[in-house]
C-alpha cells in the first residue's frame, strides 16, 4: 500500500512539475534593457589668484537607472570650450548602479590656463556585465546640451 501512495505521489509531482513551467522553451525571455536619464546640474570654475589662471571645470550631474539591470559601468563625456574656441574633454564615471536607482556625482574637465565660456555633455556609455547575458553596451552619441557658464 505505501508503495502505491509513493508511486502516486511521484507521479503527482512529475506531472505538476512539467504542467507549473514558469518559463517553458520556445516563450521569449524579457530582453535586458539598459536605459538611463542624466541631469546635469551646476557648472563652475574657480580662478586661482597667486597664478591669475583658471584650471577646473567642476560639472555636477545626477544619473538615474531607468532600465531593467543593473549598470555595472557608466561614463559620461564632456566637452568644454574657451574664449578661443579651443576643445577641451572631460568624463564623470562611476559602477554599481541599481535599477530605480539615482546617484548625484560631479566630473571634470582640465582647462590648463584657460577660462570656459561654454561646457557640453556630449555623450555617455553604460556597460552591464552578467555570467548569463555577457556584456551588454549602450552608448549615445545623439546627446548634446550647452550650459553657459555664467561669470560674476
Amino acid at each position: 500500500m505505501k508503495k502505491a501512495i509513493y508511486s502516486f505521489l511521484l507521479i503527482i509531482l512529475v506531472i505538476g512539475g512539467c504542467v507549473i513551467d514558469s518559463d517553458p522553451p520556445g516563450q521569449p525571455q524579457a530582453p535586458s534593457i539598459l536605459g538611463t536619464n542624466i541631469t546635469i546640474g551646476e557648472c563652475s570654475q574657480e580662478k586661482i589668484a597667486f597664478v591669475d589662471a583658471y584650471f577646473f571645470v567642476y560639472i555636477k550631474y545626477k544619473i538615474e537607472n531607468t532600465g531593467s539591470v543593473e549598470i555595472s559601468s557608466y561614463e559620461i563625456r564632456f566637452e568644454a570650450t574657451d574664449y578661443d574656441g579651443i576643445y577641451y574633454y572631460g568624463e564623470g564615471f562611476g559602477i554599481h548602479l541599481k535599477p530605480g536607482e539615482t546617484f548625484s556625482d560631479e566630473g571634470f574637465i582640465n582647462m590648463g590656463w584657460e577660462k570656459a565660456k561654454t561646457v557640453h555633455y556630449i555623450n555617455y556609455q553604460l556597460k552591464h556585465l552578467s555570467t548569463d547575458l555577457g556584456e551588454i553596451t549602450k552608448e549615445s552619441i545623439d546627446f548634446d546640451r550647452s550650459l553657459n557658464i555664467v561669470r560674476k
